[in-house]
């Protein structure tokens, strides 16, 4: 085909407002390249240019196709002499394809009938108009690479280690939140690419953009933080209550009690906190430092024997110690009323952050070896070590909420990540995947802020909830260590 008729072939397929194709535009064989031809041209004319009457003078385009077809509809033919006064695409909807025709008259076609005032301004439209066509071709490319890709056919250690979690708990969690994940558009992300791309950012903990840009998800970094955020929203909606659950039923309460005989009998769960560092908000950023110095949530966790999450509270910033936490803490009401209405033997264990009440039992202040004290803190330390395990185990299989990550989030979010790994955690007991992963679980490192008791505030404060819970103390260490001699009895 003559290069003539292949211009005009080009200028009619623009002027009924269809684009040509990327290989057109730059190369195409032995046909015209447009972008090559226009620079050669665009190089070759100066800044300023002789213009002969008669000629017709236009204002700026912006981009508008279907006004550049009336302008030149009214103003006659190309034939004509046009001055056109700045750059004739800066934004529009059809920018790409007006620029495209109007660059193709005047270089090529009609080369002394066009003018433009601001050739400087071409020449970056044309700059312009190559880099939005290497992006365009480029999310072409990574959307016809994703839909070759199919994660799921990853080796079942490969996928094990990658997202830390089986391919059967990632369909049971893609179906619950399928309804609310659905794609807008036809190139949409399926919901099964937004909740694999959520989850390998929890279990790397990496950025968003290495996060997406993996060769079996291959999206984009704003396309990875909307993944992140809808799919943690809806997991905190539709999955946390399912599966974080603390025991309420007398059936339920039995049964964790059963878990604790052999370590702490009468317990039902491990308390404690931990900090999660996350970057500094711009409200109220004091209230965030903990004592070590950086910004953080201190996020509340009951565990029972088995690793597994009973309750989880992360709402509260770094600067509130344990006790304040579980004074706030709608699970404290709960224990107050099993112990109102008869169970008396039914509590919680913490360490010396927390105060002593009839339905928490923390450690005593030192005491000889062989006085019952001494063996009553070694059997409740052994038991409640469980909850100082889970940390280890959380936040080595979810790298984001490790001590050397911050969370690049403001804090209700890093709050919600905090229990979708919560809730991934619980799912992973259920679906016995192992704990150790092949990277070292390492116990927690940045335990929170502990309120040591004083030998004699234990001997002077003898009133209130405090009172009952030392007389419950020492009836456990009676029943427990009758061949002990007991330390309070020299006070």
């Amino acid at each position: 085909m003559a290069e003539s008729s292949y211009l005009d072939c080009q200028i009619e397929q623009l002027k009924k407002c269809e684009i040509i194709k990327d290989a057109e535009v730059k190369v195409q064989g032995a046909q015209v390249n447009l972008c090559a031809k226009a620079s050669e041209i665009l190089i070759e004319e100066s800044k300023i240019q002789r213009v002969d009457s008669s000629v017709t003078v236009c204002g700026n385009i912006h981009g508008q196709f279907y006004d550049s077809k009336e302008l030149f509809k009214v103003g006659g033919d190309v034939l004509e002499i046009y001055l056109f006064m700045e750059d004739s695409v800066v934004q529009g909807f059809y920018s790409i394809k007006t620029y495209l025709l109007l660059l193709a008259l005047k270089t090529l076609k009609y080369r002394n009938n066009m003018t433009n005032m601001a050739e400087g301004y071409v020449a970056w439209d044309l700059m312009v108009l190559e880099e939005r066509v290497r992006q365009v071709g480029r999310r072409i490319e990574r959307r016809v690479l994703r839909d070759a890709q199919n994660p799921f056919e990853l080796p079942y250690i490969e996928f094990l280690s990658y997202y830390r979690v089986n391919k059967e708990l990632i369909m049971d969690i893609v179906n619950v939140l399928r309804p609310y994940l659905q794609p807008q558009r036809i190139n949409g992300l399926s919901p099964e690419i937004q909740v694999l791309t959520t989850i390998g950012f929890f279990a790397h903990g990496s950025y968003q953009r290495p996060s997406g840009n993996q060769c079996e998800l291959v999206i984009s970094q704003p396309s990875a933080s909307r993944c992140i955020r809808n799919v943690t929203k809806l997991m905190n909606a539709h999955l946390l209550r399912q599966w974080i659950r603390f025991p309420m039923t007398p059936l339920d309460r039995a049964a964790t009690r059963n878990k604790f005989a052999r370590t702490f009998p009468g317990a039902i769960g491990a308390i404690d906190c931990t900090y999660i560092n996350i970057i500094a908000p711009r409200i109220h950023e004091e209230a965030y430092v903990n004592h070590h110095g950086n910004h953080s949530l201190n996020v509340q966790a009951i565990v029972d024997p088995d690793l597994k999450i009973l309750n989880i509270n992360a709402r509260y910033p770094g600067a509130r110690n344990d006790a304040f936490i579980w004074n706030s803490s709608p699970i404290k009401h709960v224990m107050e009323h099993f112990y109102n209405h008869g169970e008396r033997r039914t509590y919680l264990i913490g360490d010396a952050g927390y105060p002593l009440e009839p339905w928490l039992m923390t450690p005593l202040p030192y005491y000889p070896q062989r006085s019952r004290q001494y063996h009553y803190n070694e059997k409740l330390c052994k038991a409640r070590c469980i909850v100082e395990r889970f940390f280890g185990v959380l936040k080595g299989t979810w790298r984001c909420l490790s001590y050397q990550r911050v969370l690049m989030y403001a804090p209700d979010i890093a709050g919600q990540i905090v229990n979708a790994c919560a809730i991934l955690h619980n799912m992973r007991l259920y679906y016995r995947l192992p704990l150790d992963m092949e990277e070292n679980v390492f116990l927690d490192n940045a335990p929170a802020d502990h309120i040591h008791v004083e030998e004699e505030e234990e001997v002077e404060i003898r009133r209130g909830p405090r009172a009952v819970a030392q007389r419950i103390q020492k009836q456990l260490m009676q029943e427990w260590f009758p061949n002990y001699v007991c330390a309070w009895d020299n006070e």
